[in-house]
């Protein structure tokens, strides 16, 4: 199937190119138009492999004048990092390719990578997916992209940032093929429910049931949490603020607790249920 993408084939987890193709990539050649396709987890001659992490997921975004077509294999229940910290993690990941109905130079292709870094950290930040006791992830330790062009099509084009509708397209496509396929492999927030939340505020959790006001409550005093830690607003502030907010919900009286942390462990137990 070519999955809405011209000059590209997609089938059986292996992208071919149907004619001349600029390859931009994070890989070994970075830059290269001797690729016939790439395959995901796959060596096959003359294709650019990508390690596979899981089911495919594939996501198009197009107007009257081009196309872009974003496919993603991605789990990222585990191998998260965030930028700046060291690695402390294993397994899982993230191989996106972009391709991209028109002509491109290469500076261009490098910033749309730019564009597809972000889109990945969107997906971890509103899956609330961080490391124990911190904010949120940023990407994976095992992140690879590949930007795809036709350098034989008539439309050439040189903006891929933000500012640009490629690049909304860009960031579009790339979003929602990470998440289709992270949500394909087991990463899905209904069924993460509370355990990731309770982690980042450093709250032990071994699978108890708790009333349906727990996890919002849990979500909103992490944000509070993060905000402080942002620099956002003062700490007393996001104290008396998450005091009043556990209040509301749980009843208890938060004086005397010196950290949201503290607030939301107390509050916890107020929603716990009885086995």
């Amino acid at each position: 199937m070519n999955c809405g993408a011209p000059g590209f084939k997609i089938e059986d987890g292996k992208i071919s190119f149907i004619g001349d193709a600029l390859t931009v990539s994070t890989c070994k050649t970075a830059v290269s138009f001797d690729y016939e396709g790439i395959s995901f987890g796959r060596a096959s001659p003359g294709y650019l492999a990508l390690p596979a992490h899981g089911r495919i997921s594939v996501s198009s975004v197009s107007n009257d004048t081009t196309r872009v077509t974003a496919v993603a294999s991605a789990d990222i229940r585990t191998g998260r990092i965030r930028a700046g910290n060291g690695r402390t993690t294993e397994g899982g990941g993230i191989s996106l390719v972009i391709l991209i109905d028109a002509s491109l130079p290469v500076f261009a292709c490098a910033r749309a990578m730019v564009t597809c870094t972000e889109a990945i950290t969107c997906v971890i930040r509103e899956l609330g997916l961080g490391s124990p006791g911190g904010y949120t992830d940023s990407g994976c330790v095992d992140q690879n992209i590949a930007i795809v062009c036709r350098p034989d099509s008539s439309l050439k084009l040189t903006s891929t940032g933000k500012h640009s509708k490629l690049g909304e397209f860009i960031g579009r496509s790339a979003i929602e093929a990470v998440l289709g396929s992270a949500r394909a492999n087991g990463t899905e927030p209904g069924e993460l429910g509370i355990a990731p939340v309770l982690e980042r505020l450093n709250i032990p959790y071994s699978g108890e049931r708790y009333q349906a006001c727990a996890h919002p409550l849990m979500t909103a005093l992490l944000q509070i949490r993060d905000e402080v830690g942002w620099g956002m607003i003062p700490l007393s502030a996001g104290l008396r603020a998450a005091g009043d907010m556990a209040m509301a919900v749980t009843g208890i009286d938060s004086k005397g607790l010196g950290s949201i942390e503290e607030i939301a462990e107390r509050a916890l137990k107020e929603t716990r249920l009885e086995s």
